[in-house]
């Protein structure tokens, strides 16, 4: 019997933990109404909250105070040896199986009724978690929803920047382009002006004024390697030779003529002198002339006065 009782209480043992955790649970300060009784002050009256009248086959004497001291240090330690083997000891393996089995009903009791008490409680959390879920779904969707048009406009965008800084690229190439021209716009000009003095043989100025000057100094060292850039800087220094040979011929060429033209030339040079010697001449007679008359004149005119 004693074996028996051994295996009973070990094969109960397992299950008595279970109640002691969900006591240790129940007895939380979460509960509705109130906290839950201790242990101790279940075996008050009945065990537990359970009529003894519930069971008849329970044997009086069946809540001793012995065995609701075992159970209360079954539930408060965490060894079991030393309660089984004072249980053994004493010899009432029955009576803690039947204490224990009530133990255990009243504590099923217990939390059914918290279970009831908190029963609304739970059926309206679970509606608000089932209302979140939706709710999160539909946040889910429009996030989606979002993220998909956040990419699209970012793709636009990153679209519209990248041919935004090819126009801007285009743009500057552009200005470039016309700052190079403006460049090489000007020195035809130049170009041109040189062009016009030669032709209308004014050597001096196209050779020692600002406009052959400027363009092979100050105009085609700021343009590129073009080609007409390369030709003007090789025809310029065969240009100016170009105009002081011819200017030199033709200064020889005065210079000859001059000799050959010296005689008529001094000739000329000598009868216009005389000419004008003789002016002079005439002029200087004339002018004696008058200044004898004037003499006269008044001499005449204070030697009547005197005899007036």
């Amino acid at each position: 019997m004693a074996t028996d009782a051994r295996s009973a209480a070990a094969d109960s043992s397992p299950s008595s933990s279970s109640p002691s955790s969900s006591a240790a649970a129940l007895a939380s300060p979460r509960v509705g109404a109130g906290s839950l009784p201790s242990p101790r002050a279940g075996f008050a009256s009945a065990p537990f909250g359970v009529d003894e009248d519930d069971d008849p086959n329970l044997p009086e004497g069946a809540t001793g105070e012995e065995t609701q001291d075992a159970i209360l240090s079954l539930i408060e330690s965490e060894s079991l040896g030393p309660t089984f083997r004072s249980v053994f000891e004493q010899e009432k393996e029955q009576e803690f199986i039947r204490t224990l089995a009530l133990f255990i009903r009243g504590k099923r009791k217990e939390i059914e009724n918290v279970c009831n008490f908190h029963y609304q409680e739970f059926i309206h959390s679970v509606d608000e978690l089932l209302a979140l879920r939706t709710e999160t779904g539909q946040l889910k969707d429009d996030i989606v929803h979002l993220n998909t048009q956040i990419q699209a406009t970012g793709t636009s965008l990153l679209d519209k920047s990248q041919a935004l800084l090819e126009l801007r690229a285009t743009h500057a190439n552009i200005n470039a382009a016309i700052e190079e021209l403006s460049r090489c716009v000007f020195v035809f000009h130049q170009c041109e002006q040189a062009n016009r003095q030669i032709k209308d043989g004014q050597f001096y100025k196209a050779l020692k004024a600002r406009v052959l000057g400027e363009i092979e100094h100050q105009s085609l060292p700021q343009l590129p390697q073009y080609e007409f850039v390369k030709f003007l800087e090789s025809k310029i220094p065969a240009l100016k030779e170009t105009i002081k040979k011819y200017v030199t011929d033709e200064f020889n060429d005065w210079l000859v003529s001059m000799r050959e033209h010296a005689i008529d030339i001094g000739a000329l040079a000598i009868e216009q002198m005389t000419a004008q010697i003789k002016e002079e001449q005439r002029i200087k007679q004339e002018l004696q002339v008058r200044s004898i008359r004037l003499i006269v004149y008044y001499a005449l005119l204070h030697r009547r006065k005197v005899l007036t």
